[in-house]
């Protein structure tokens, strides 16, 4: 059964938690759903309450990536949680749900969108570049929650 897109169900927390933890576990970021990641524990209040939404990949029942949309203000709006575990990468299965949330934001009347991605997702980086998303430059992020910064690179696509 090929790779599925569709909304977030309740139910599918835990499935959502593995895919995203697993990126999390595999460059060494803390993962607490709790605290920094508190998103991923309401995503109906997070993302589907705010003129946006959640959809995750699934093929053959199973969960393999996720992707986010929030309102940032106005026409514009946030891209969020566009994960794959390793394994899936590769395939195609980023730029599917990239495009999917791109004609999600356009559906909702959106014109633009704020990318946000820590630097070391380099193939994430050249995909957005790729779309024709222009450079918003750099910053550094502490969350005390976190307890560690880090740093992201940030984009505009017009939508």
């Amino acid at each position: 059964m090929p790779a599925n897109i569709r909304p977030y169900q309740p139910g599918d927390d835990e499935g959502i938690n593995r895919v995203i933890k697993s990126v999390f576990d595999e460059y060494g970021w803390l993962w607490d759903p709790n605290t920094e990641n508190r998103d991923t524990a309401h995503i109906e209040e997070y993302y589907n309450g705010r003129r946006g939404g959640f959809w995750v990949l699934e093929e053959g029942g199973e969960i393999i990536g996720t992707v986010g949309i929030r309102e940032r203000e106005g026409d514009l709006c946030t891209l969020c949680r566009l994960y794959l575990p390793a394994a899936w990468r590769g395939k195609g299965h980023g730029r599917s749900l990239f495009h999917f949330a791109i004609e999600r934001a356009r559906e909702r009347g959106y014109r633009q969108m704020e990318i946000w991605s820590d630097k070391t997702l380099d193939v994430s980086h050249i995909m957005y570049r790729n779309s024709g998303a222009a450079s918003l430059g750099d910053r550094r992020v502490f969350n005390a929650d976190y307890g560690v910064p880090y740093e992201e690179w940030g984009y505009l696509l017009e939508l």
